[in-house]
């Protein structure tokens, strides 16, 4: 009995790219679907704030990292998967 599905977690880690090798090489393997995926976390205010740096900044900064972070583990995904012939997709979701 094999794998049919491998989900594979993304996200900008530099070592995203050694994981994603594993999950490549156990999709070949058993002839599975890999799935990439790529949670983001929402943003939650410092349980400590004192509204002395404004909202607004740390939302922007929060947002801008979070894009980043999406497109790193996304473009590390499309890397892994080229050229091998696997039946693949990518998921990003907002959450826990």
């Amino acid at each position: 009995m094999g794998y049919k599905t491998i989900l594979a977690h993304c996200d900008a880690d530099p070592n995203v790219a050694h994981r994603l090798a594993i999950a490549v090489e156990l999709a070949k393997r058993h002839d599975a679907y890999l799935v990439g995926v790529h949670i983001q976390e929402p943003f939650n205010a410092p349980a400590m704030f004192d509204g002395t740096v404004g909202m607004d900044t740390l939302f922007t900064v929060f947002e801008e990292t979070a894009k980043a972070n999406l497109a790193s583990a996304k473009a590390a995904f499309a890397k892994a998967v080229k050229g091998t012939g696997l039946s693949t997709a990518w998921r990003s979701e907002e959450g826990y």
